[in-house]
């Protein structure tokens, strides 16, 4: 008869340790969202701007969450990764670096295949902001995203 009291005794030991490890766990996940949410750079309420490479071509992506729309820079080779924003004139938010990106696809799908292989980009973006980003490309209609190629420049009209 004592055994059957230790073995209920053993049980409610494990369920309320077991209890007590999952609450632990979700904190700390809790938490981690949390930093994960705070680090993000996307910010919904204002125009944002990002650059993106495969290792030759370059595309600077500017959303507009206000009047959506979208504005795509396609630039040659003439134009530095780095001087993006130096070039066009304008602050750089993010960046997207990724060697095996298609750039010459719609602007979602390019955010749908960065979340897909976010473990293999390197940007200083959260995986929220891309899902963020994600959302807002698929909310603008085809008609408001209006692509640019940017022609052959040299060194001196950047200064």
């Amino acid at each position: 008869m004592k055994q059957k009291k230790s073995a209920q005794s053993n049980t409610k030991i494990a369920i309320v340790f077991f209890a007590f490890l999952a609450f632990i766990v979700g904190i700390s996940i809790i938490f981690k969202l949390i930093t994960v949410v705070r680090a993000g750079q996307f910010d919904s309420s204002k125009r944002f701007t990002l650059t993106i490479t495969n290792g030759k071509n370059i595309e600077a992506i500017s959303l507009s969450p206000d009047s959506k729309e979208i504005s795509v820079f396609k630039l040659n080779d003439s134009v530095k990764f780095a001087e993006v924003g130096r070039f066009l004139e304008i602050p750089i938010d993010g960046f997207i670096v990724q060697n095996s990106l298609d750039l010459n696809q719609k602007v979602d799908s390019l955010f749908v295949k960065t979340i897909l292989n976010y473990n293999k980009l390197k940007t200083n973006l959260t995986i929220i902001d891309l899902l963020k980003l994600t959302m807002l490309a698929r909310t603008i209609p085809e008609s408001s995203v209006n692509v640019k190629m940017v022609g052959d420049v040299n060194g001196l009209e950047l200064d």
